[in-house]
């Protein structure tokens, strides 16, 4: 996560979990001679309250001498703005904020307070959701954010052990009292399924479901790299389509298959919002029984063309008819 000499940029709301990353950061500056910059963002989102949050920041990184990159927006307004939750809405925000900031500060790391406790309610929430094997990774302790390096230094550290120590330094960090409701959907789960399973199934859930995600982490890892590498076999890039030799694909694995797909319809699409399991069953039953030219629709406009030999994924919002294919697809 860090080597001598690191620039990384302190992501800290105020809260317990971010002002003991910034605590143990401290700690270590020396020994690692690292360069530390604070970055807080002001959602807006409860008022005073959160001006009051902002306030602590600017005074801890005074107290601690500790350069500090402060911005307000109101999620609120944005969230209606774009159409997406409040909570989505946010973590994009700050997400976009901590890139600029390390950027404009030339730092290599963005350190960012997730725990153990952040992991277990990860996995659950997913779980209940739906995910495959990417989703129940959780999260990353170590990801890439375009030219930067997410790291999270607490994700094995529970949150009781961080505020034990919060009280041995005798720091009063910032609470959301929003938190504490059952209001969203993570808090539903902190609140009321987690306690429940530490009670009455496993009082060392969290540390299972932490392990598990650890362990699926490093099986994940192996899987992308291994479709990196069929991906460079069976499929070939034209103009913003994927071209798949059907014949190549079908002598890999079935999980190297899924993978395989999902890989091109994200490079076509930017992304698999809203692709859901019923479109992989889907593509499915076009690969077994449907007719050659025989085309299957997915959200955003990207279509999967079966064909003898290949296979063609394509946005067709860009050019529904592009001129080699017009009279091929005239109804």
């Amino acid at each position: 996560m860090l080597r001598r000499g690191d620039g990384a940029l302190l992501c800290v709301s105020g809260g317990p979990d971010s002002v003991a990353l910034l605590l143990l950061f401290l700690e270590v500056k020396k020994e690692f001679n690292l360069r530390l910059h604070v970055a807080h963002l002001n959602h807006g989102l409860r008022g005073s309250e959160s001006d009051e949050d902002e306030m602590y920041v600017k005074a801890l990184c005074e107290k601690f001498k500790l350069p500090v990159s402060v911005a307000k927006l109101d999620i609120g307004t944005e969230s209606k703005k774009i159409g997406r939750g409040i909570e989505e809405t946010a973590r994009i925000a700050r997400y976009d904020f901590f890139y600029e900031s390390a950027k404009s500060h030339r730092l290599e790391k963005i350190a960012i307070a997730h725990t153990r406790d952040d992991q277990a309610e990860t996995i659950l929430m997913r779980l209940i959701r739906g995910a495959g094997l990417g989703g129940l990774c959780g999260i990353a302790p170590v990801r890439a954010m375009k030219d930067k390096m997410i790291i999270r230094p607490l994700i094995d550290i529970s949150r009781k052990e961080l505020e034990y120590f919060l009280s041995k330094k005798r720091i009063t960090p910032r609470q959301d009292p929003t938190n504490l409701k059952p209001l969203y959907f993570r808090n539903k789960i902190r609140l009321e399924l987690l306690p429940l399973l530490e009670r009455e199934y496993n009082v060392n859930i969290k540390e299972l479901l932490a392990n598990t995600a650890s362990t699926l982490q490093a099986d994940y890892s192996y899987i992308l790299k291994s479709t990196q590498a069929a991906f460079k076999v069976c499929a070939k890039k034209k103009e913003g389509e994927i071209f798949i030799s059907r014949g190549k694909f079908s002598k890999c694995h079935p999980a190297l298959q899924r993978r395989l797909l999902r890989r091109a319809v994200e490079e076509v699409k930017g992304d698999l919002r809203r692709i859901e399991y019923r479109h992989w069953q889907e593509f499915w039953s076009l690969i077994a029984v449907a007719k050659d030219g025989a085309l299957l629709d997915l959200p955003m406009g990207v279509k999967i063309e079966k064909k003898k030999d290949f296979l063609r994924i394509r946005d067709w919002s860009i050019d529904p008819y592009p001129p080699e294919s017009k009279k091929k697809y005239e109804h």
